[in-house]
């Protein structure tokens, strides 16, 4: 069966994350939800969970981790953050928030080559969606940026209540476009959450590594989102099923 659909992860694919320190983006984050932390107090606690060997990265930093990044892993990491700052009380109404404000702190741009790809393989005669996790209001996101003219389906986890990797959300995102699995290709900057979900739907899953975090990849690997549209695209030809 010939590939006829192309999705796409948004945040971190499409639109990358901006490189800025740990502590302010939850700093931001967490006085969005409510709170008062300034930037030194989050990074005393950071040093803290890494003294009790709770280390992490944020997104955009995370390349290639075997680790399936949903929204319980998010609060289960920032409840921790807030509780190595000492915020007292129950963390996780605090943590839900600054998964949910997500949106608001505008942490990502919009890659270079995200529109001149989509509608290149819009061209090419590929329909074209996204598929994310992301907070209610990724639309109001994705048309601020220019994204939602080019894109035939677009699906976001909240707006659903199914998050990747659940199967669930990419039958959903399959049913709106009117193609199947083994039609589909599916482009994320995440191996377990966005390549290899995709792989267990039957899709063909696509990571992209743009640092070069997983060069042996059991997956299908890209560099750059214009490698999509090169004379060795990973779409070219393939046949699946």
């Amino acid at each position: 069966m010939t590939l006829c659909a192309v999705f796409f992860d948004v945040f971190g694919t499409l639109m990358p994350y901006k490189i800025i320190p740990r502590e302010i983006v939850l700093a931001k984050r967490a006085n969005l939800a409510g709170l008062s932390l300034t930037p030194e107090t989050v990074r005393r606690g950071l040093e803290t969970l890494a003294r009790q060997n709770k280390s992490f990265a944020m997104a955009g930093q995370l390349g290639g981790e075997d680790v399936a990044r949903d929204r319980t892993y998010w609060v289960n990491v920032f409840s921790d953050v807030l509780r190595a700052c000492d915020v007292p009380g129950d963390v996780q109404p605090y943590a839900v928030a600054m998964c949910d404000s997500f949106l608001q702190t505008e942490d990502f741009y919009l890659d270079d080559e995200a529109l001149p790809t989509l509608r290149g393989l819009k061209q090419r005669g590929f329909l074209v969606g996204v598929i994310s996790n992301a907070p209610k209001g990724l639309a109001r996101t994705l048309d601020k940026y220019g994204l939602l003219p080019e894109l035939d389906v677009a699906v976001g986890s909240q707006d659903i209540g199914i998050e990747k990797p659940d199967p669930g959300i990419f039958h959903y995102a399959l049913s709106k476009a009117g193609v199947e699995p083994a039609e589909s290709a599916y482009v994320g900057d995440e191996y377990m959450t966005d390549a290899k979900a995709a792989e267990a739907v039957g899709m063909l899953g696509i990571f992209l590594d743009r640092n070069g975090h997983r060069p042996n990849t059991d997956t299908v690997r890209i560099r750059r989102l214009s490698d999509l549209l090169a004379e060795n695209s990973p779409l070219n030809g393939r046949h699946r099923g």
